[in-house]
Protein backbone atom coordinates (compact mmCIF):
# COMPACT_ATOMS: atom_id res chain seq x y z
CA UNK A 1 0.00 0.00 0.00
CA UNK A 2 2.71 2.42 1.28
CA UNK A 3 4.74 1.12 -2.08
CA UNK A 4 1.12 2.40 -4.42
CA UNK A 5 0.93 6.03 -2.46
CA UNK A 6 4.62 6.56 -3.10
CA UNK A 7 4.31 5.66 -6.85
CA UNK A 8 0.91 8.30 -7.08
CA UNK A 9 3.29 11.20 -5.76
CA UNK A 10 6.44 10.33 -7.16
CA UNK A 11 7.76 9.81 -3.54
CA UNK A 12 11.11 7.50 -3.65
CA UNK A 13 12.38 5.04 -6.29
CA UNK A 14 9.23 3.70 -6.20
CA UNK A 15 7.64 6.88 -8.33
CA UNK A 16 10.70 7.53 -10.29
CA UNK A 17 10.30 4.24 -12.34
CA UNK A 18 6.57 4.98 -13.35
CA UNK A 19 5.89 6.72 -16.28
CA UNK A 20 3.75 9.79 -16.05
CA UNK A 21 0.58 7.68 -17.33
CA UNK A 22 1.11 4.89 -14.52
CA UNK A 23 1.47 8.11 -12.00
CA UNK A 24 -1.85 9.43 -12.62
CA UNK A 25 -3.24 6.24 -12.06
CA UNK A 26 -1.89 5.30 -9.31
CA UNK A 27 -2.81 8.83 -7.59
CA UNK A 28 -6.71 8.52 -8.91
CA UNK A 29 -6.71 5.37 -7.49
CA UNK A 30 -5.34 6.85 -4.03
CA UNK A 31 -8.32 9.31 -4.39
CA UNK A 32 -10.74 6.93 -5.12
CA UNK A 33 -9.61 5.33 -1.77
CA UNK A 34 -10.25 8.20 0.09
CA UNK A 35 -13.38 9.19 -1.60
CA UNK A 36 -14.74 5.99 -0.69
CA UNK A 37 -13.66 5.80 2.86
CA UNK A 38 -15.33 9.18 3.07
CA UNK A 39 -18.39 7.96 1.69
CA UNK A 40 -18.01 5.15 3.90
CA UNK A 41 -17.62 6.70 6.86
CA UNK A 42 -20.78 9.19 6.19
CA UNK A 43 -23.18 5.91 4.98
CA UNK A 44 -22.44 4.39 8.78
CA UNK A 45 -22.85 7.99 10.53
CA UNK A 46 -26.05 7.30 9.24
CA UNK A 47 -26.57 4.40 11.02
CA UNK A 48 -25.45 6.12 14.30
CA UNK A 49 -21.86 4.24 14.31
CA UNK A 50 -19.09 6.43 15.85
CA UNK A 51 -16.10 7.30 13.90
CA UNK A 52 -13.63 5.40 15.51
CA UNK A 53 -15.79 1.85 15.70
CA UNK A 54 -16.25 1.97 12.03
CA UNK A 55 -12.52 2.84 10.93
CA UNK A 56 -12.03 -0.21 13.60
CA UNK A 57 -14.64 -2.37 11.29
CA UNK A 58 -13.32 -1.64 7.88
CA UNK A 59 -9.66 -1.67 8.86
CA UNK A 60 -10.10 -4.99 9.81
CA UNK A 61 -12.51 -5.81 6.55
CA UNK A 62 -9.78 -4.45 4.16
CA UNK A 63 -7.01 -6.62 5.88
CA UNK A 64 -9.29 -9.33 5.34
CA UNK A 65 -9.97 -8.82 1.65
CA UNK A 66 -6.45 -8.14 0.78
CA UNK A 67 -4.92 -11.12 2.99
CA UNK A 68 -7.85 -13.00 0.49
CA UNK A 69 -6.44 -11.27 -2.21
CA UNK A 70 -2.51 -12.48 -1.64
CA UNK A 71 -4.00 -15.79 -0.87
CA UNK A 72 -5.20 -16.10 -4.54
CA UNK A 73 -2.10 -14.43 -5.60
CA UNK A 74 0.38 -16.66 -4.39
CA UNK A 75 -2.02 -20.19 -4.51
CA UNK A 76 -4.38 -19.77 -6.92
CA UNK A 77 -7.41 -20.48 -4.28
CA UNK A 78 -10.74 -20.03 -5.70
CA UNK A 79 -12.58 -20.90 -2.69
CA UNK A 80 -11.59 -19.09 0.95
CA UNK A 81 -13.84 -20.10 3.36
CA UNK A 82 -12.58 -19.79 7.30
CA UNK A 83 -13.31 -19.26 10.51
CA UNK A 84 -14.11 -16.06 12.02
CA UNK A 85 -14.78 -14.25 8.70
CA UNK A 86 -16.52 -12.04 10.16
CA UNK A 87 -14.98 -8.53 10.65
CA UNK A 88 -17.42 -6.63 12.70
CA UNK A 89 -17.71 -10.36 14.48
CA UNK A 90 -14.27 -9.98 14.91
CA UNK A 91 -13.89 -6.55 16.30
CA UNK A 92 -16.85 -7.21 18.87
CA UNK A 93 -14.95 -10.23 20.27
CA UNK A 94 -12.18 -8.78 20.51
CA UNK A 95 -12.86 -5.42 22.09
CA UNK A 96 -15.82 -7.22 24.10
CA UNK A 97 -19.45 -6.38 23.45
CA UNK A 98 -19.29 -4.35 26.85
CA UNK A 99 -17.21 -1.89 25.23
CA UNK A 100 -19.28 -0.44 22.98
CA UNK A 101 -22.39 1.79 23.39
CA UNK A 102 -26.25 0.04 22.20
CA UNK A 103 -26.20 2.73 19.26
CA UNK A 104 -22.77 0.84 17.85
CA UNK A 105 -23.77 -2.58 18.57
CA UNK A 106 -26.85 -2.04 16.52
CA UNK A 107 -25.50 -0.44 14.08
CA UNK A 108 -22.85 -2.92 13.61
CA UNK A 109 -25.43 -5.66 13.32
CA UNK A 110 -26.46 -3.62 10.58
CA UNK A 111 -23.64 -4.14 8.47
CA UNK A 112 -23.95 -8.15 8.75
CA UNK A 113 -25.64 -8.06 5.68
CA UNK A 114 -22.22 -7.61 3.36
CA UNK A 115 -20.09 -8.60 6.30
CA UNK A 116 -21.21 -11.72 6.87
CA UNK A 117 -19.11 -14.06 4.62
CA UNK A 118 -15.75 -12.57 3.50
CA UNK A 119 -15.91 -15.42 0.42
CA UNK A 120 -17.63 -12.78 -1.58
CA UNK A 121 -15.28 -9.83 -1.30
CA UNK A 122 -14.65 -8.97 -4.84
CA UNK A 123 -10.94 -7.64 -4.39
CA UNK A 124 -8.90 -11.14 -5.49
CA UNK A 125 -11.32 -10.98 -8.50
CA UNK A 126 -10.31 -7.66 -9.16
CA UNK A 127 -6.76 -8.56 -9.44
CA UNK A 128 -6.94 -11.33 -11.21
CA UNK A 129 -8.52 -8.91 -13.92
CA UNK A 130 -5.77 -6.57 -13.50
CA UNK A 131 -3.45 -9.49 -13.69
CA UNK A 132 -5.08 -10.71 -17.01
CA UNK A 133 -5.35 -7.87 -18.66
CA UNK A 134 -1.77 -6.65 -17.85
CA UNK A 135 -0.63 -10.02 -19.46
CA UNK A 136 -3.06 -8.86 -22.61
CA UNK A 137 -1.38 -5.88 -22.95
CA UNK A 138 -4.69 -3.42 -21.39
CA UNK A 139 -4.29 -0.39 -19.78
CA UNK A 140 -5.46 -0.73 -16.37
CA UNK A 141 -7.91 2.64 -17.19
CA UNK A 142 -9.49 0.19 -19.92
CA UNK A 143 -9.94 -2.66 -16.90
CA UNK A 144 -11.37 -0.36 -14.60
CA UNK A 145 -13.98 0.91 -16.88
CA UNK A 146 -14.86 -2.89 -17.80
CA UNK A 147 -14.72 -4.05 -13.75
CA UNK A 148 -16.75 -0.61 -12.84
CA UNK A 149 -19.33 -1.30 -15.53
CA UNK A 150 -20.13 -4.86 -14.94
CA UNK A 151 -20.33 -4.40 -11.03
CA UNK A 152 -22.77 -2.01 -11.66
CA UNK A 153 -24.67 -4.23 -14.02
CA UNK A 154 -24.36 -7.05 -12.17
CA UNK A 155 -25.76 -5.03 -9.13
CA UNK A 156 -28.67 -3.73 -11.12
CA UNK A 157 -29.81 -7.07 -12.97
CA UNK A 158 -28.92 -9.35 -9.86
CA UNK A 159 -31.15 -7.82 -7.32
CA UNK A 160 -33.85 -8.07 -10.09
CA UNK A 161 -33.48 -11.50 -10.82
CA UNK A 162 -32.79 -12.22 -6.87
CA UNK A 163 -35.57 -10.25 -5.75
CA UNK A 164 -37.89 -11.93 -8.33
CA UNK A 165 -36.62 -15.47 -7.76
CA UNK A 166 -37.26 -15.04 -3.93
CA UNK A 167 -41.29 -13.67 -5.08
CA UNK A 168 -42.22 -16.81 -7.13
CA UNK A 169 -40.40 -19.45 -5.01
CA UNK A 170 -40.35 -18.24 -1.77
CA UNK A 171 -38.02 -16.56 0.50
CA UNK A 172 -38.06 -19.09 3.12
CA UNK A 173 -38.78 -22.11 1.47
CA UNK A 174 -35.89 -25.04 0.30
CA UNK A 175 -36.11 -23.94 -3.16
CA UNK A 176 -33.94 -21.11 -2.35
CA UNK A 177 -30.40 -20.40 -1.03
CA UNK A 178 -31.08 -19.34 2.68
CA UNK A 179 -28.54 -16.98 2.90
CA UNK A 180 -31.01 -13.36 2.83
CA UNK A 181 -33.28 -14.70 5.92
CA UNK A 182 -30.18 -16.19 7.89
CA UNK A 183 -28.36 -12.50 7.31
CA UNK A 184 -31.38 -10.74 7.99
CA UNK A 185 -32.14 -12.40 11.36
CA UNK A 186 -29.11 -12.24 12.45
CA UNK A 187 -28.88 -8.35 11.93
CA UNK A 188 -31.02 -8.20 14.40
CA UNK A 189 -30.36 -10.75 16.37
CA UNK A 190 -26.00 -10.67 16.61
CA UNK A 191 -27.15 -7.13 18.63
CA UNK A 192 -29.62 -8.56 21.11
CA UNK A 193 -27.02 -11.10 22.11
CA UNK A 194 -24.48 -8.57 22.37
CA UNK A 195 -26.37 -6.38 24.70
CA UNK A 196 -27.93 -9.74 26.70
CA UNK A 197 -24.71 -11.17 27.19
CA UNK A 198 -22.14 -8.62 27.19
CA UNK A 199 -18.53 -9.73 26.98
CA UNK A 200 -14.99 -8.74 27.76
CA UNK A 201 -11.95 -8.59 25.62
CA UNK A 202 -11.36 -12.39 24.70
CA UNK A 203 -7.42 -12.22 25.76
CA UNK A 204 -6.76 -15.83 24.71
CA UNK A 205 -8.21 -15.46 21.56
CA UNK A 206 -6.81 -12.35 20.64
CA UNK A 207 -3.40 -14.43 21.57
CA UNK A 208 -3.72 -17.11 19.18
CA UNK A 209 -4.74 -14.89 16.61
CA UNK A 210 -1.41 -13.20 17.26
CA UNK A 211 0.74 -16.52 17.54
CA UNK A 212 -1.29 -17.44 14.11
CA UNK A 213 0.00 -14.14 12.56
CA UNK A 214 3.78 -14.65 14.37
CA UNK A 215 3.66 -18.59 12.66
CA UNK A 216 2.53 -17.01 8.99
CA UNK A 217 5.61 -14.22 9.31
CA UNK A 218 8.22 -17.16 9.68
CA UNK A 219 6.95 -19.39 7.55
CA UNK A 220 7.29 -16.45 4.78
CA UNK A 221 10.65 -15.14 5.94
CA UNK A 222 12.01 -18.44 5.63
CA UNK A 223 10.50 -19.00 2.96
CA UNK A 224 11.93 -16.48 0.99
CA UNK A 225 15.39 -17.14 2.56
CA UNK A 226 16.03 -21.15 1.81
CA UNK A 227 14.99 -22.67 -0.80
CA UNK A 228 14.38 -26.25 -0.52
CA UNK A 229 11.80 -24.96 2.26
CA UNK A 230 8.51 -27.29 1.83
CA UNK A 231 6.31 -25.52 4.12
CA UNK A 232 4.06 -22.37 2.84
CA UNK A 233 2.53 -19.84 4.68
CA UNK A 234 -0.53 -19.91 2.36
CA UNK A 235 -0.76 -23.62 3.40
CA UNK A 236 -1.01 -22.70 7.08
CA UNK A 237 -3.52 -20.52 6.71
CA UNK A 238 -6.01 -22.26 4.90
CA UNK A 239 -5.31 -25.93 6.71
CA UNK A 240 -8.18 -24.66 8.97
CA UNK A 241 -10.92 -23.93 6.77
CA UNK A 242 -13.54 -24.62 4.88
CA UNK A 243 -11.73 -24.79 1.28
CA UNK A 244 -8.85 -27.26 3.34
CA UNK A 245 -10.99 -29.54 4.06
CA UNK A 246 -13.71 -29.49 1.60
CA UNK A 247 -10.83 -30.35 -1.15
CA UNK A 248 -8.08 -31.98 0.68
CA UNK A 249 -8.15 -34.64 -2.07
CA UNK A 250 -8.34 -32.55 -4.47
CA UNK A 251 -5.21 -30.74 -3.44
CA UNK A 252 -3.43 -34.25 -2.98
CA UNK A 253 -4.21 -35.07 -6.29
CA UNK A 254 -2.82 -32.21 -7.87
CA UNK A 255 0.12 -32.42 -5.71
CA UNK A 256 0.85 -36.57 -6.80
CA UNK A 257 0.25 -34.98 -10.48
CA UNK A 258 2.53 -31.95 -10.22
CA UNK A 259 5.23 -34.63 -8.37
CA UNK A 260 5.06 -37.41 -11.62
CA UNK A 261 5.21 -34.37 -13.70
CA UNK A 262 8.48 -32.73 -12.58
CA UNK A 263 10.19 -36.09 -11.83
CA UNK A 264 9.14 -37.58 -15.69
CA UNK A 265 10.04 -34.36 -17.81
CA UNK A 266 11.38 -31.99 -15.23
CA UNK A 267 10.28 -27.90 -15.66
CA UNK A 268 9.45 -28.08 -19.14
CA UNK A 269 7.48 -30.97 -19.20
CA UNK A 270 5.61 -29.19 -16.46
CA UNK A 271 5.43 -25.81 -18.14
CA UNK A 272 3.85 -27.76 -21.46
CA UNK A 273 1.20 -29.45 -18.82
CA UNK A 274 0.01 -25.87 -17.76
CA UNK A 275 -2.40 -25.29 -20.54
CA UNK A 276 -3.73 -28.86 -20.34
CA UNK A 277 -4.50 -28.40 -16.84
CA UNK A 278 -5.87 -24.92 -16.86
CA UNK A 279 -8.44 -26.43 -19.67
CA UNK A 280 -9.70 -28.95 -16.90
CA UNK A 281 -10.22 -26.49 -14.82
CA UNK A 282 -12.30 -24.02 -16.94
CA UNK A 283 -14.11 -26.98 -18.48
CA UNK A 284 -14.88 -28.62 -15.43
CA UNK A 285 -16.71 -24.80 -14.47
CA UNK A 286 -17.75 -23.92 -17.86
CA UNK A 287 -20.03 -27.75 -17.55
CA UNK A 288 -21.55 -26.71 -14.35
CA UNK A 289 -22.73 -23.07 -15.34
CA UNK A 290 -24.06 -24.47 -18.21
CA UNK A 291 -26.14 -27.06 -16.75
CA UNK A 292 -27.26 -24.36 -14.50
CA UNK A 293 -28.43 -22.51 -17.24
CA UNK A 294 -29.98 -25.24 -19.42
CA UNK A 295 -31.75 -26.42 -15.79
CA UNK A 296 -33.04 -22.75 -15.07
CA UNK A 297 -34.38 -21.85 -18.93
CA UNK A 298 -36.00 -25.67 -19.11
CA UNK A 299 -36.80 -25.84 -15.46
CA UNK A 300 -35.62 -28.88 -14.56
CA UNK A 301 -34.22 -29.20 -10.79
CA UNK A 302 -30.23 -29.44 -10.53
CA UNK A 303 -28.28 -29.43 -7.74
CA UNK A 304 -26.16 -26.31 -6.74
CA UNK A 305 -22.58 -26.54 -7.81
CA UNK A 306 -20.19 -24.93 -5.84
CA UNK A 307 -16.54 -26.71 -5.69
Amino acid sequence: LWSMISSAFGWGTAGAELDAESRRTARLAVFLVLAGSLGTAAFCGQLGMSLSVCAMIFVVYFLMAITLARLRAEGGLAWAFGPDRSPHNFVVWAAGSSGFDRQNLVAIGMLHWFMADMRFATLPSHLESLKTGDEGGLRPTQIATAVIVATIAAVIFGCIAVTMAYHDLGASTAKVYGAAMWTSRSSAQMPINWLTNPTNPDWFRLGMTGLGGAIVTVLHIVRQRVLWWPLHPVGFVMANTGAGVSFVLHYFLAWGAKTIVLKAGGNRLYRQSLPFVIGLILGDITTQTLWSLVATLAGWPVYQFIS
